[in-house]
């Protein structure tokens, strides 16, 4: 959902997605592939791989590099209180998450960060926990499979009459919402469009 305006009129633009996110930890996945490959290969394979955080807001990230030389045993400088803390104490207390897997590697991943004064976003990086993570997206292996790839598009392949009905499901949730400080009009608003000539 976006918010534009158009004839100085403020709209929300809703439109559906979907984003296929894998029930595994990315720590399960760092399990199973060290049995064939060796750490240096499985970050050749997975850098730029998106994951999604399993806790709090759920947030996207890109993966950088599994870095074996750190674990949540780790410090580092917690701005909140002031003082370095492990990860197993950060986790614990801002999302009451207790990490099982002491001993596992942390993973470098990277989020664009937008600045009110700057034009252009930054590249941040930070350490997250495997267990903690999902890899989104299919493998190749599931790309390959016709069955599978043909029961998904029921999903992500919505005809436009499906698009508008989730789209109103979207905006019921949100006229729901009783903190809300706006109303929404549930009715679509017909836009002027034109065909453009093939270049």
């Amino acid at each position: 959902m976006t918010v534009a305006t158009y004839n100085q009129k403020i709209y929300l633009q809703v439109d559906p997605c979907s984003r296929v996110l894998r029930q595994d930890s990315f720590l399960q996945t760092i399990e199973d592939e060290r049995k064939n490959l060796s750490l240096p290969e499985i970050n050749v394979k997975y850098k730029g791989h998106p994951v999604l955080r399993r806790y709090g807001n759920p947030k996207i990230y890109r993966i950088e590099e599994v870095d074996n030389k750190l674990n949540p045993n780790c410090l580092f400088y917690f701005s909140k209180e002031g003082k370095e803390v492990t990860y197993l104490y950060y986790y614990q207390k801002e999302y009451g998450v207790k990490i099982k897997n002491e001993n596992q590697p942390l993973i470098k991943v990277s989020q664009m960060r937008k600045m009110r004064f700057l034009k252009e976003g930054f590249q941040e990086f930070i350490y997250l926990v495997p267990e903690l993570v999902s890899l989104t997206g299919l493998t190749e292996e599931q790309k390959g499979d016709f069955r599978l790839m043909k029961s998904l598009a029921e999903y992500t392949k919505l005809t436009a009459a499906e698009r508008m009905k989730e789209s109103h499901k979207m905006i019921s949730l949100l006229q729901s919402e009783q903190q809300l400080m706006f109303d929404i009009n549930d009715k679509p608003k017909p836009l002027n469009g034109f065909k453009m000539d093939t270049p």
